[in-house]
């Protein structure tokens, strides 16, 4: 599941997938908006063929809190 997630977070971002882990913060390590975090968000829900409730955007801080969830959803 991390893998997936950093591939499509990296993707988004145009980052190196060594830059994050875990604990990554999303807007502060990362510096996602909330553009950057629709994409991902819809990249998750075609990879993983989840729905993903969009009023739950703001308590991603963390990849950890956003993979978290994805799991929660398979």
């Amino acid at each position: 599941m991390l893998k997936s997630l950093k591939e499509i977070i990296s993707r988004e971002l145009a980052i190196h997938p060594s830059k994050i882990d875990e604990g990554s913060r999303m807007i502060d390590d990362l510096n996602v908006d909330r553009a950057d975090m629709l994409n991902i968000v819809t990249d998750l829900e075609d990879e993983f063929d989840i729905i993903i409730n969009y009023g739950k955007l703001d308590s991603f801080v963390t990849v950890q809190d956003l993979e978290h969830y994805v799991e929660s959803k398979i």
